[in-house]
């Protein structure tokens, strides 16, 4: 070819045997990152790789170990998009962004019946101040009805059925006075499902990680 010349050749495109078709899911969640991002969030994309002991205090569901992980800290991945999350929250805090508020769509893993599976899941996170103080309004900070409406926001998106906020039953994760689980019908469950948790950090998880709200929802397919 370079003895021939390649300007020589005419250009066109190589043959394609196959359609590009879009993803069944990517127009809702196009949707949904609109409404997010309307209600003042911004969007983050962090790894899935985790610390398996970051995992463990997060979730109690087995995690998926990685066969040749670089490191013990990326060793398994995240069953709970909620590590991923209050990391992100916490390194903002960290360098001094103190008014934060976030939201992430990605997948979260886990081992059942000793097979991986994998789900998708949107995850919101916040801290700090909602509002500044103006000539017309005072400040107020990012509280738990703030979340609650959030989430009851994304839940509409998805025009889900029975929708219900229960009381959260004794959790390692949260303030019990500031937390809530959700539950929903789902096509073809007679029963509605949790599909998720939203509330504050409890006074055990602030001792490691600065104290934030956030809300983690299995997506519905």
């Amino acid at each position: 070819a370079r003895h021939y010349g390649y300007d020589k050749f005419p250009s066109r495109l190589p043959a394609g045997g196959t359609v590009a078709v879009r993803l069944p899911h990517a127009e809702k969640e196009a949707r949904l990152r609109q409404l997010v991002e309307a209600l003042g969030y911004d969007e983050v994309i962090s790894f899935s790789l985790v610390h398996p002991d970051d995992a463990a205090r997060f979730s109690a569901a087995e995690p998926v170990r990685v066969l040749n992980p670089l490191s013990e800290e990326t060793s398994v991945l995240r069953t709970t998009g909620l590590v991923s999350m209050v990391q992100t929250l916490e390194w903002n805090l960290n360098h001094g962004q103190r008014d934060v508020c976030f939201y992430e769509i990605g997948k979260a893993y886990s081992v059942a019946g000793g097979e991986p599976e994998e789900r998708r899941v949107v995850t919101l996170g916040a801290t700090g101040t909602l509002r500044e103080k103006s000539v017309h309004e005072s400040a107020r900070t990012y509280d738990f009805f703030d979340l609650k409406g959030a989430v009851e926001a994304v839940l509409e998106l998805f025009a889900l059925e029975h929708v219900e906020f229960r009381p959260l039953e004794e959790s390692p994760l949260f303030d019990p006075f500031n937390a809530t689980a959700v539950f929903a019908s789902l096509p073809g469950q007679e029963e509605p499902a949790q599909l998720g948790v939203c509330g504050q950090l409890n006074r055990a998880l602030t001792q490691t990680h600065k104290p934030v709200s956030y809300t983690h929802l299995t997506l519905p397919t």
